[in-house]
């Protein structure tokens, strides 16, 4: 009686062991293979996104082209409650930088653009980013110079500063209304595509970085190309927030072999030039971290047709390799892709490198970095996997069970007829 029961609560125990073992392996592949989940999805694209350093807003600006007009828009750090609503005409997308202390937003508006012919109103004005309430307002008729501004920043002290496109470029101080800053541009913005990379240009690049505060993302559209008529053509370009750091990506080239990723040290002159592994997409600036470690490339796919696959695929968030057009985050020092974001338009990366706005035809996703697992979905896969695992060794025993009662039920009725 004893051995009987034994031998049945080892029987039982095997299924539960092997169901933890392949729920284990499923885990781990799900782990592997499942993308990062985002923190924040909005409805409806948009033209740039600024985000609050702490995390507690952001600021997007959606084009409305059946009204011709831009909206900028304040949302609470969850992306749940709109909190401001501000309409401009559409003269051109706003420059819109948050304050050190998240506090405060500067909405820099209807800015002229050098390569834009069309006349605009500038309008400078400041907003509480907890309530959405102005706090100030500045026109050209407050301070003719304003028309002088393509874009606006916060020192890391919190004063509001104001760029000027020019050769030399000027900083403005806002507050005071009076020049800052004087300084020459570097040799760089004036890059011809394939051309070798300008020498001893750091200084300039590196002494501009420390102007600027390192915001590369809302002035280096201003600089670069600086030959207007060299807009149509070019390889794209970005740079280190500390100015030390200049990358280039390379279309076809048969010197390189195909699509690479160029580094260049302005501190040591020197460049790496590191393969990439698909096709990068035309763009002048390429989104990139202000420590230079993460680019945002845009890249094409092969096109192939729709099917069941692909839609669960799409639902668990797995990257196809036929998806046409996206995103690729790529490590700037190996070249290797973190992650891929099918079908995204653009990125824009928070000053403290903790986040990321990925923004596509149809809603915008915050992202938080570094990139996190989708635990909810790997605990599925584990957890579905235990089950059917259990619910496969029940139906085998009930099935052993079954054939077990017939063979004993025909070998009585054998013994039976035998007997009698």
């Amino acid at each position: 009686m004893a051995m009987s029961l034994r031998s049945r609560f080892e029987l039982g125990k095997r299924p539960l062991l092997i169901g933890l073992a392949f729920a284990a392996v499923a885990g781990t592949v799900a782990w592997l293979m499942l993308p990062p989940d985002p923190r924040i999805t909005t409805v409806g694209a948009c033209e740039f996104v600024a985000m609050a350093p702490n995390g507690v807003s952001f600021v997007t600006v959606h084009r409305v082209s059946c009204v011709a007009e831009l909206q900028v828009t304040l949302w609470s750090g969850d992306g749940r409650t709109r909190r401001k609503l501000i309409r401009y005409a559409n003269t051109g997308v706003p420059c819109v930088a948050y304050s050190p202390d998240s506090q405060r937003f500067a909405v820099l508006s209807g800015q002229k653009k050098w390569w834009d012919a069309s006349e605009g109103t500038p309008q400078l004005q400041t907003f509480d980013a907890e309530t959405g309430h102005e706090l100030s307002n500045i026109d050209s008729h407050d301070w003719l110079d304003l028309s002088k501004l393509s874009a606006v920043f916060y020192s890391h002290d919190g004063r509001l500063r104001g760029f000027q496109r020019a050769h030399p470029f000027v900083v403005w101080d806002i507050e005071h209304r009076r020049k800052l800053a004087e300084r020459p541009l570097p040799a760089w913005c004036w890059l011809r595509p394939k051309e070798p990379l300008p020498a001893n240009s750091g200084p300039n690049s590196i002494g501009m970085a420390t102007v600027i505060e390192g915001r590369w993302d809302l002035v280096l559209r201003e600089i670069y190309p600086a030959n207007p008529y060299w807009s149509g053509v070019g390889d794209p370009l970005a740079v280190s927030g500390d100015g030390k750091k200049v990358f280039r990506v390379f279309m076809p080239m048969p010197f390189y072999g195909g699509h690479a990723l160029e580094e260049w040290d302005l501190v040591t002159d020197q460049s790496t030039i590191v393969p990439l592994p698909f096709i990068p997409r035309d763009g002048f600036h390429p989104p990139i971290s202000s420590d230079g470690r993460l680019i945002a490339l845009p890249l094409l796919w092969r096109i192939s047709d729709d099917h069941i696959w692909r839609r669960v695929k799409d639902w668990l968030g797995l990257v196809d390799t036929d998806a046409v057009g996206g995103l690729g985050l790529l490590d700037t020092a190996t070249g290797i892709q973190i992650a891929r974001f099918p079908h995204a338009k653009t990125a824009f990366f928070t000053p403290g490198n903790d986040a990321v706005a990925v923004v596509y035809n149809d809603r915008t996703e915050l992202w938080e970095l570094p990139l996190h697992k989708p635990w909810h979905k790997i605990a599925f896969f584990a957890v579905a996997t235990f089950a059917a695992i259990l619910v496969l060794a029940q139906s085998v025993s009930l099935v052993r069970l079954l054939f077990s009662k017939r063979a004993q039920s025909i070998a009585g009725a054998q013994s039976a007829h035998e007997l009698g």
